[in-house]
């Protein structure tokens, strides 16, 4: 391998260089006898003599320059450093090839053919459209689920732009790639709504399901991660902050995994549901802590602990905080210290649950991990 990094992908392709003499000795043939049609001039001496000489001349020059030119373009030059973009593929369409330790899928090499040849294959050595100009087809035959070392010459030198312009290829750098060969796979997954939108509820998607595909390496690393999970992106809805029924026609799924080699079939589809009001906030002053436990340890301890709990904020449906606030209404919320038999050996404090909240009410994260403290006092020891 050449000690030389390959230059920067983005450096334009070094024009043909090196020229090595070519068989052109018909060319020079002609400007022979061009030349020697010139120095006969002086021996001409009549009228007549100098008029076909002219005649001659007009024929003989823009020949020999034509011949000349398309002689020097026949010549035979180097391009050295040539970046050569690649794509690669497998032969098996199951399959996928993915190029390891290699950002840019690009190599550098020397070119070798007729000028005009290797000016045409040089043009042609430009990505169009994300398309490379070179395609590099892995054997089918190669195992998938393993790593594979690739020598890169024998392949792109036998590509169409080279082989069919009669243009060789060199001094390749690298000389050699690593692939992964995957076997694609596939799974019909049931969609759901996104875990962060809180205010939609009864969706109904057509299809219900959408199929993913892609790598089965990739696939099998988010099953294992509980990731494989299509969402339908409802939160870039404007529909989806307006309160009320709505149904739209074409909804974007989100791909589980971020690459271009995992797809989803289909890439939209028809969504029904229905948007609550947006929640809001009330905040408790003060909230009665009631006490759970087994009747052996009430019977055997007194339980000393903060009965009241201060600023308790909960977010629901506005109708529901609505209810909250009426002075009339019941049961009324409470917080729950709930004791065990573990509490008693090992005292440690406690969070607390929250019963009797309407549905769709909630305490806010301060409350709910709200932590208080006991103390048990044996009856016993009182008396």
């Amino acid at each position: 391998m050449p000690d030389t990094p390959p230059p920067n992908p983005t450096s334009p392709n070094k024009p043909a260089q090196g020229l090595r003499a070519g068989n052109n000795g018909w060319a020079r043939r002609a400007l022979t006898k061009t030349t020697d049609t010139l120095r006969s001039a002086r021996r001409f001496t009549s009228r007549e003599q100098i008029g076909t000489f002219l005649k001659n001349l007009i024929l003989v020059v823009p020949i020999t320059l034509l011949i000349w030119v398309y002689a020097e373009r026949e010549n035979e030059v180097s391009a050295t450093r040539v970046l050569i973009p690649f794509e690669i593929v497998s032969g098996d369409p199951s399959r996928i090839v993915d190029v390891i330790g290699m950002d840019e899928r690009t190599v550098v090499a020397d070119l070798w053919g007729s000028r005009s040849r290797l000016d045409t294959v040089i043009d042609q050595l430009v990505v169009k459209d994300g398309s490379a100009p070179v395609r590099i087809t892995v054997d089918s035959s190669l195992e998938p689920g393993k790593q594979h070392t690739l020598r890169l010459l024998p392949v792109i030198d036998a590509d169409s732009i080279f082989a069919q312009s009669g243009v060789s290829v060199s001094n390749m750098n690298p000389p050699t790639i690593s692939v992964f060969v995957d076997k694609i796979v596939t799974r019909d997954l049931l969609l759901q709504a996104p875990p962060g939108v809180t205010n939609i509820e009864s969706v109904v998607f057509d299809p219900p399901t959408a199929r993913v595909t892609g790598p089965e390496q990739m696939i099998l690393k988010a099953e294992r991660a509980g990731t494989l999970i299509v969402y339908a992106d409802l939160s870039r809805l404007p529909s989806s902050l307006v309160p009320g029924p709505h149904t739209e026609k074409s909804v974007t799924l989100l791909r589980p995994v971020e690459s271009p080699d995992v797809s989803i079939t289909p890439a939209t589809v028809a969504a029904t549901f229905t948007v609550r009001e947006a929640n809001v906030d009330y905040t408790f002053r003060s909230m009665a802590v009631f006490l759970m436990a087994p009747a052996n340890i009430q019977a055997q301890y007194v339980v000393q602990y903060e009965p009241i709990l201060n600023n308790v904020t909960v977010t629901g449906p506005p109708q529901k905080i609505e209810m909250l606030q009426d002075p009339n209404f019941q049961p009324k919320p409470r917080a729950v210290l709930e004791l065990s038999r573990e509490d008693v050996t090992s005292p440690r404090p406690k969070t607390l649950r929250f019963l009797d909240l309407p549905e769709g009410v909630t305490v806010n994260q301060d409350a709910a991990t709200r932590e208080v403290t006991y103390r048990l006092v044996d009856r016993a020891a009182g008396q």
